[in-house]
């Protein structure tokens, strides 16, 4: 038989954990730590992917108008060094993005690289995560972020740290 009390759901719009339990009696009834990685250097660094392009701003325009920020921790996110993105991925990726970063071509030179090249290619960069100008920046930014929230979870920090400008990559170690 299905025990009601032990019924839960996350509610995002108040960042509490419901619970059919009463509060005394429940652990979840507290409120969560919930955390958003978050800058708007961070975001003019994501939306430099032109994969990316207008994602961060309707995800962060969205938490906006339903009123979610004042219910969420910004955390400022930090860089990730080279060594921090090397724990990930291979030394020979790391220097390919870092050699790529400055590239004073036009971004559609960039696009074709990204598309062609054979180097690039063995990365998993191309058409779907093209090579762009601010490239290294914009991976040590993301990175970073990620590196951020899960610091606020081991930490103690937060309950739940969400970075919306990660996972849109598909490098290769």
């Amino acid at each position: 038989e299905l025990d009601w009390r032990q019924f839960r759901s996350w509610d995002m719009a108040t960042a509490t954990c419901v619970s059919a339990k009463l509060p005394e009696e429940d652990e979840c009834s507290k409120k969560k730590k919930v955390c958003i990685v978050h800058s708007k250097q961070l975001l003019d660094l994501a939306e430099k992917n032109p994969r990316f392009t207008g994602r961060g701003s309707l995800v962060h325009s969205l938490i906006e108008a339903y009123g979610l920020l004042n219910k969420l921790r910004i955390l400022e996110p930090s860089l990730a060094t080279k060594k921090e993105l090397q724990t990930f991925h291979s030394s020979a990726y790391i220097h390919f993005l870092d050699t790529h970063n400055n590239d004073s071509s036009d971004d559609d030179d960039l696009l074709l690289l990204g598309a062609e090249s054979e180097e690039a290619e063995v990365f998993g960069l191309g058409y779907d995560c093209p090579l762009f100008a601010g490239v290294f920046q914009c991976v040590s930014a993301v990175a970073g972020s990620s590196l951020t929230a899960a610091s606020a979870l081991v930490d103690g920090e937060a309950s739940v740290a969400l970075n919306w400008y990660g996972g849109w990559h598909h490098g290769r170690k």
